[in-house]
């Protein structure tokens, strides 16, 4: 069963079987094969889901920023969580933990320091 795991790059993930006794002996071998495919099974209809740990900041900016910052943020992978048009542009995003360090020089340079980012 783990190696079904690792074979499918599952991280985090858990397999059960449970196999009620009925009598029959299936040896080494045939317990193997039962346990296996019943995990290969489960796996099989149960799909996968991808849950990513993210930050989650406040951008503002003034509105002449916006279309060339949205842009650099589509190369970065962030995510517009909700957006307020205002005297200005305010924005919150979500973006992968692993790359948010990304985040704050290159808002800083696309808004040429006019922006804040709040955590």
């Amino acid at each position: 069963m783990l190696q079904l795991l690792e074979g499918r790059n599952l991280t985090n993930s858990i397999v059960v079987v449970t196999r009620y006794f009925g009598g029959t002996l299936l040896g080494t071998g045939g317990l193997l094969h039962a346990y296996s495919d019943a995990a290969r099974q489960a796996l099989d209809s149960s799909g996968v889901t991808e849950h990513l740990l993210v930050d989650r900041f406040t951008l503002e900016l003034p509105f002449n920023y916006y279309n060339q910052w949205m842009q650099e943020m589509g190369r970065l992978g962030a995510t517009v969580e909700k957006s307020q048009f205002t005297e200005v542009v305010t924005l919150e995003v979500s973006m992968r933990k692993s790359r948010s360090h990304l985040l704050l020089p290159a808002f800083t340079n696309t808004t040429q320091g006019r922006g804040t980012v709040r955590p």
